[in-house]
């Protein structure tokens, strides 16, 4: 991905208080793409910093602000290419069980039924939208209750706090935190 970064440079912003629908009409406006469906009300869009910059005017123009993100690279668009064809390339060398828990897909934002659904979708990740706020959308239904965010910081247990309020969020630094009182 880093290589492909450097190849075509690009970079993101979350574009928040707008509705996905006029993200998307924005991003084919101004050449963006949608990178992330975080939640209801914020989308981040990738691509050339040109369209990214001209997404965030239209996206203020709209009564929205976008927000820079510090990356080296439009993740989640075309514009990593050749990093998801590295990927699909190793990624058909490598076993892909059927799953044995229900697994949730970043493109599909769905419950993958097959090892064959579990493939497809990681091969789409680096160069597809993220669906996020889908996928929180399908565990919910599913029954899920409880998060917990691995990994460093509290970005997603926050956001899953105010926009799934009857998920029991918390981030694994919350919970050592805790442990550890």
């Amino acid at each position: 991905m880093d290589e492909a970064g450097q190849a075509s440079p690009g970079t993101l912003a979350a574009v928040v208080g707008l509705d996905e629908a006029t993200v998307e009409e924005i991003c084919r406006e101004s050449g963006a793409e949608v990178a992330n469906y975080n939640a209801a009300t914020q989308t981040v869009v990738g691509g050339p910093p040109q369209a990214v910059e001209r997404a965030c005017a239209l996206a203020k123009e709209r009564g929205g602000r976008g927000l820079p993100v510090k990356v080296s690279g439009a993740f989640h668009t075309s514009l990593m290419e050749p990093a998801a064809e590295a990927f699909a390339r190793l990624l058909a060398d490598a076993e892909v069980g059927e799953p044995v828990i229900p697994v949730v897909g970043n493109v599909s934002g769905q419950t993958l039924a097959s090892a064959a659904d579990v493939r497809a979708d990681l091969e789409q990740q680096i160069r597809r939208p993220v669906r996020w706020h889908q996928s929180i959308d399908a565990m919910e239904a599913a029954g899920v209750r409880r998060a917990i965010e691995v990994g460093p910081g509290k970005v997603l247990t926050a956001q899953l706090k105010r926009s799934h309020p009857g998920l029991d969020a918390r981030s694994i630094e919350e919970i050592s935190e805790t442990a550890n009182v």
